[in-house]
């Protein structure tokens, strides 16, 4: 069913919801989040597949968690949205944003590097605690995931494998939305496996880096400094891929760097890459021809 808001020419449609549910609580260190799971989302998921209740419950739980641990903020809200076409479980706090709180900790030069690092995986200002790949895995098992975070908002349209990110306002703050189709056959197990070298077990030593977030304001991929960038903690995994998609043109300097120095460095770390255009591919291959190792084009 569809609802009409506004009058004549600016009148709209949207799908009448389901079940539509806020919620705003005090943030102290005796919240427990699967409680609060328990008493305000899950119950609006029974009858749904457990795929999707493994979903919807796993992001929850993680996000909501970050928020106990890691906000330092005063209070949250959540809101559960379900209509007959998706699920949108939103949480909100008022703390130091997470991009900022990832750049303070590591000391990065803005948040944009904080953000790469972040979808990177096995990023965590708490290693004692936590091993840092909880967010990451979120933004991998929804259809969608908005992650608002001080003067940007980053985006996964995971059936499309596509990323976005574009400057936004939202100060001192974090926001992360997730939204999942009714009609998902998506599973946590598949992404999980997919973090593995292996592909067979749950190691989180393989991670895919997608370079257009590397593209600080539109730039080409060319030089030596910006692979490093991209190439920095990637000692901490056995297996990484670089997704060329929406990359269509990287230079000599920057090729070389990942597929000959790098690779050169770390023989026991295989590289594979995805969706690389004729030219990146060509690249590639100038650097292979005098260059051995484990690289693989999947």
């Amino acid at each position: 069913m569809v609802e009409a808001h506004g009058k004549t020419k600016d009148r709209y449609y949207k799908l009448k919801p389901i079940v539509e549910k806020t919620v705003s609580l005090e943030i102290t260190p005796d919240l427990e989040e699967d409680k609060i799971g328990r008493e305000h989302i899950f119950p609006h998921l029974v009858n749904f597949p457990p795929n999707m209740r493994e979903i919807c419950e796993y992001g929850f739980l993680e996000v909501m968690n970050n928020v106990i641990s890691h906000s330092e903020g005063s209070d949250c809200h959540i809101n559960f949205l379900m209509t007959n076409q998706s699920i949108r479980i939103s949480i909100r706090d008022n703390g130091v944003g997470i991009f900022q709180k990832i750049q303070n900790h590591f000391d990065f030069e803005n948040q944009r590097y904080a953000i790469l690092e972040l979808v990177k995986g096995k990023m965590t200002t708490e290693p004692e605690y936590h091993p840092g790949d909880g967010l990451c895995i979120t933004m991998r098992i929804f259809d969608t995931v908005y992650l608002y975070s001080g003067n940007w908002r980053l985006v996964h349209y995971v059936p499309r494998n596509r990323w976005s990110l574009k400057q936004w306002n939202r100060k001192d703050c974090t926001e992360v939305s997730m939204i999942l189709s009714t009609s998902s056959d998506r599973a946590v197990q598949n992404v999980l496996t997919s973090c593995s070298a292996d592909g067979n077990d749950i190691s989180f030593d393989r991670t895919v880096v997608p370079l257009i977030l590397a593209r600080f304001d539109g730039e080409n991929l060319i030089s030596r400094s910006q692979a490093r960038r991209v190439l920095n903690r990637l000692d901490n995994f056995r297996e990484v891929c670089f997704d060329f998609k929406q990359i269509e043109f990287m230079g000599e300097a920057f090729a070389d760097e990942i597929f000959r120095v790098f690779q050169n460095n770390h023989k026991g770390i295989k590289l594979t890459w995805v969706n690389a255009s004729e030219n990146v591919e060509s690249m590639i291959s100038w650097i292979l021809r005098n260059q051995r190792g484990t690289l693989r084009r999947i």
